[in-house]
């Protein structure tokens, strides 16, 4: 422990200096405030004795330039004075002093309070380690999750030329969403969409959606029916998760025409077919277990077919709408679900969100947040789409020498007879 003592007098720097170096305690020495300041810019001092009268710098005006030069870990300053007055103590405090030593000097009183702010010293010292620590794995865990992030949101995001079609809010419960949107266009123009919902939020949670992304958009691109997506995803997602992870999703294919609609649904809420005005006009429920639950030889490909038109929206959401409690542990529920999607013409995923929210009423968000809304419009003139199924032009033509040409006489002649 290293011990600085601040004196403009000799007798008591040399004084308390014998009565410390007989416990072993290294000391340094000062003639006042100033040259203390320099002293402890230099060397790694422990406790401060700093007298109160001294010339150049008093004790007064050293200490609260030290606490603020030193304040990470805690610096005992003790203040060696022979003043009685109750406003000198209360200065002596005011200024940063932590303790006082009376002049004259008694050695058991001394040891036993270097001794007892050497221990708090040493708890600060371990304090402000663990602190650093702390604050550099926290560092390290933020970094780490902006690159996650920052791949996750390249990886996902493929919404952007869609917007006339889509309308979609996802609000995740912590930073990384286990809730995931993905949307893509087949080579004859069909929107692909898929709304999913993996167990729990967090990154946890979302870890599965990098995989689930990249078999989404190779098997669209390739022109598969939803149940052959909905099919890959449930035998990746069985081999990848543990055994108490899964997804529910709802994968859906809008025609080019956007007159009718395709859907494979497991595990997620209700879907609702509405009107401008809100009003359902047909409910979707889900026909089978989420994806990830059922082996390969179980798995359940019954897809649902619906017709729709220009005027109507497909509305999908996650379980964390309808399941939102405030703080009485009300439900939002479907009935309110229902009445929101009424409350406003054309009413916006952000709308449906903000609703939640304020039903919510400060109540932490417990899970993920997902609402997509899919306005059933044709995604390529009737033209095109005939187009796109015209006949195609082709030409076949057979080589034959004239060895082959007569065994097929041959042959033909022993038919007729």
């Amino acid at each position: 422990m290293h011990v600085l003592i601040v004196d403009d007098q000799a007798l008591n720097r040399i004084l308390l200096s014998k009565m410390l170096e007989q416990e072993g305690y290294k000391i340094s020495l000062a003639y006042n405030g100033l040259d203390a300041i320099e002293v402890l810019k230099k060397e790694p001092i422990d406790i401060v004795l700093l007298d109160v009268l001294m010339p150049i710098m008093d004790g007064f005006e050293a200490a609260e330039k030290i606490k603020q030069q030193y304040n990470e870990v805690y610096l005992p300053i003790i203040f060696i004075t022979s003043l009685e007055d109750q406003a000198s103590f209360e200065r002596c405090l005011a200024v940063g002093g932590d303790d006082f030593i009376h002049k004259p000097f008694e050695k058991v009183i001394l040891h036993a309070k270097i001794k007892a702010h050497s221990r708090t010293r040493e708890l600060s010292k371990k304090a402000n380690q663990q602190k650093k620590l702390l604050e550099y794995h926290h560092n390290q865990i933020e970094r780490e999750h902006e690159i996650i992030e920052h791949i996750f949101n390249n990886s996902l995001e493929n919404q952007g030329k869609f917007k006339e079609y889509l309308d979609f809010n996802l609000s995740p419960a912590s930073m990384f969403n286990g809730d995931m949107f993905l949307v893509a266009q087949s080579p004859i123009g069909n929107l692909y969409c898929m709304l999913g919902d993996f167990t729990g939020h967090g990154l946890a949670a979302a870890i599965g959606a990098l995989p689930v992304s990249r078999v989404f958009y190779t098997m669209v691109q390739k022109g598969m029916a939803v149940n052959d997506i909905a099919s890959e995803l449930n035998t990746l997602l069985y081999n990848l998760l543990p055994g108490h992870m899964f997804c529910a999703a709802t994968i859906i294919e809008l025609s080019a025409s956007g007159k009718s609609i395709s859907a494979w649904m497991g595990g997620l809420p209700d879907a609702y077919l509405i009107d401008k005005n809100g009003n359902v006009k047909q409910t979707l429920e889900s026909q089978h277990m989420a994806l990830g639950i059922l082996d390969e030889q179980e798995f359940e490909y019954e897809v649902i077919h619906f017709e729709t038109n220009i005027d109507t929206r497909l509305v999908l959401a996650t379980d964390g709408i309808i399941e939102t409690s405030n703080e009485e542990d009300i439900y939002f529920g479907e009935e309110r679900f229902l009445q929101t999607l009424k409350n406003k013409l054309m009413i916006s995923s952000e709308d449906i969100v903000n609703d939640v929210t304020k039903f919510a009423d400060g109540t932490k968000q417990q899970d993920d947040l997902s609402i997509v809304l899919l306005n059933c419009l044709p995604l390529v003139p009737e033209e095109q789409e005939r187009e796109a199924f015209s006949t195609l032009a082709f030409n076949l033509s057979l080589s034959l020498n004239s060895e082959q040409i007569k065994k097929q006489i041959q042959c033909t002649t022993l038919l007729i007879f």
